[in-house]
């Protein structure tokens, strides 16, 4: 729930592919109110709102800084083919007559 967006409440029997928004509808109301308090039960939602802002404030001075410095966020450490894949010259059929569990 952010106070941003509209709410949005759809009828998926009635509209499985959500074409028609009837949270504002006065025949809805009640589910629109059920809605809302079920959410503010569940979620605190102002300070999940604050917890969404600040890692966005962390994530904007990182790449700022990642910018800056050029260091790259993601570390891919190198590693050696020859030692990842299993290779073999055998035909399929024979490394499966060969294996323990066939």
């Amino acid at each position: 729930l952010s106070a941003a967006d509209p709410l949005l409440l759809y009828l998926l029997d009635d509209d499985p592919r959500e074409v028609r928004n009837r949270a504002a509808e006065a025949a809805e109301a009640d589910t629109v109110t059920r809605l809302r308090k079920e959410l503010g039960r569940r979620w605190d939602v102002p300070a999940l709102r604050q917890r969404v802002l600040e890692s966005q404030r962390r994530r904007r001075w990182l790449a700022e800084a990642m910018k800056a410095t050029g260091v790259a966020w993601d570390y891919q450490p190198l590693q050696d083919a020859a030692s990842a894949y299993i290779r073999n010259t055998l035909p399929i059929y024979e490394i499966e007559k060969r294996s323990r569990y066939p």
